[in-house]
């Protein structure tokens, strides 16, 4: 039985910030291209606007959250 599943240089290997940041640039315009669709189209029904509301607030935190990651990690690709 194998107990080491790692491979011993994996702990040193550097991470490749500008690639993460694409990555959650990517995600972020996903997010805000998502946001603005639901906009548009609007709730649907009347007893679906709270939840609709609900939806729209995660979304955008979750955008928030993203774009902010993307500038820390552009910021940290770019010092290396």
């Amino acid at each position: 039985m194998q107990t080491n599943i790692w491979k011993p240089y994996a702990q040193f290997v550097a991470f490749d910030y500008a690639h993460m940041a694409h990555e959650a640039d990517a995600c972020r315009d996903s997010l805000q291209a998502r946001l603005k669709e639901r906009k548009a189209r609007g709730p649907s029904g009347l007893g679906g606007v709270q939840v609709w509301e609900w939806e729209n607030r995660t979304l955008y935190a979750m955008y928030l959250e993203q774009r902010s990651l993307a500038k820390e990690l552009h910021s940290r690709a770019a010092r290396l």
